[in-house]
């Protein structure tokens, strides 16, 4: 098995609490303790006026369901896309 195949198969392992794993995503981002390492990211994507997104490596697709417009997700892993879609606006 190569790396890239590897990494694949480690992603959608961790799929299903990713967005918890990572500080300033999931819940924790939400809450007002939550999201002390992205403390502009949100408000600035409210900003954007909709348009076309590309988002690459979206994970689990706590960012893609952000900005307003049509956004398209990417990523090697077909776990983190399935969640990513369920939580599609």
């Amino acid at each position: 098995m190569d790396y890239h195949e590897r990494m694949r198969r480690y992603y959608d392992r961790l799929a299903p609490e990713y967005d918890d794993s990572i500080p300033g995503l999931g819940d924790k981002a939400e809450h007002p303790k939550g999201g002390e390492d992205m403390p502009d990211l949100l408000p600035a994507i409210s900003l954007v006026p909709p348009a076309r997104v590309l988002d690459v490596a979206c994970g689990a697709g706590f960012l893609t369901r952000r900005p307003a417009g049509e956004v398209v997700g990417l990523n090697r892993s077909e776990t983190m896309l399935e969640i990513a879609r369920k939580g599609v606006r």
